[in-house]
């Protein structure tokens, strides 16, 4: 059976989904144009589409926005935040803007699987999950070549390794909209909204898992580690801190050693933090696809686990 948490596909009924794209001014068209041709490529189209803008952008990326709507063959809307708050706030606008109870995140400059929405809709309802993701391909925006893949855990080890680290790939996530506006939604924590939801969900006895297939494709530059470090993250991980040794049975020194040597990697050279997810986040192998297009023309592959 190719898909374990999923009993047959073609035979099972896929639920309502909506999709929720945030977009802001950095991103670029050219990406983004790529990013929502993989939502219209879906095996399974949306059910309805939410465009999140998080403050102004430019006309390109304007109009490549109209552009989808125009074309979509599903209902597409725009919302526009004039006061851009952060990540956190536009995704509670689009969650709480869609309409249906299976919400898919998706970036605008990633890339979907046309089996992610199908795959991930009927996996949720099979399997009772409130929160599921998949491991994720780490690509070269520009050429389009497939770095690496990125799985940090089993759904089996899921929650005990999230005390440690944040191992669901945001972007990859499908959810259960009313869970997650249940336990608050995201707050403003910065850089680290999802760490600090998926926390609170497994803190609240909800069910976050993880596929063994690679459903989405993550686009990454030269700046990705720059932005995972310095002294803007001290104020994140006291909050982590915090709200860990509040909810869990881990020993107090325990959590303060994690602490402390987690603010020692955010205020480490970006080197160090480059060459630590390149070492132990990223996996390579000859056996992966190695550009965008054998990605989206193949049935998703299954990670592959050394241990």
């Amino acid at each position: 059976m190719r898909h374990e948490l999923v009993s047959n596909l073609s035979d099972s009924p896929t639920p309502r989904v909506s999709v929720v794209v945030n977009v802001w001014g950095g991103d670029e068209p050219a990406s983004l144009k790529r990013s929502l041709s993989s939502i219209s490529s879906q095996r399974h189209r949306p059910d309805e589409v939410v465009v999140v803008v998080d403050g102004p952008i430019s006309t390109e990326i304007e109009e490549e926005i109209q552009r989808f709507r125009n074309e979509a063959t599903f209902p597409a809307k725009t919302i526009y935040i004039q006061s851009p708050k952060g990540l956190w706030n536009a995704r509670n606008v689009g969650i709480g803007e869609a309409e249906h109870e299976i919400v898919a995140l998706h970036d605008a400059d990633d890339v979907m699987h046309p089996e992610r929405l199908q795959f991930q809709a009927i996996a949720i309802v099979e399997n009772g999950l409130d929160v599921l993701g998949s491991p994720v391909y780490e690509f070269d925006s520009v050429q389009e070549r497939i770095l690496g893949v990125r799985s940090l855990a089993r759904s089996d080890q899921l929650s005990r390794k999230m005390i440690w680290q944040n191992v669901v790939n945001h972007s990859s996530v499908t959810l259960r909209k009313s869970v997650v506006i249940g336990v608050g939604g995201y707050r403003n924590v910065h850089l680290a909204e999802d760490y600090d939801l998926w926390l609170r969900l497994i803190f609240a006895g909800k069910n976050v898992g993880c596929t063994e297939e690679i459903l989405q494709a993550f686009s990454v530059d030269s700046n990705l580690s720059k932005r995972r470090g310095g002294v803007k993250f001290i104020s994140s991980e006291f909050a982590l801190h915090r709200l860990i040794r509040s909810k869990s049975s881990v020993n107090v020194f325990v959590l303060w050693v994690r602490l402390i040597s987690r603010l020692a990697f955010r205020l480490s050279p970006q080197i160090i933090r480059k060459a630590h997810r390149v070492r132990f986040q990223v996996i390579k192998s000859p056996e992966y696809e190695p550009n965008l297009f054998e990605f989206a023309n193949n049935p998703p592959r299954r990670i592959i686990r050394v241990s």
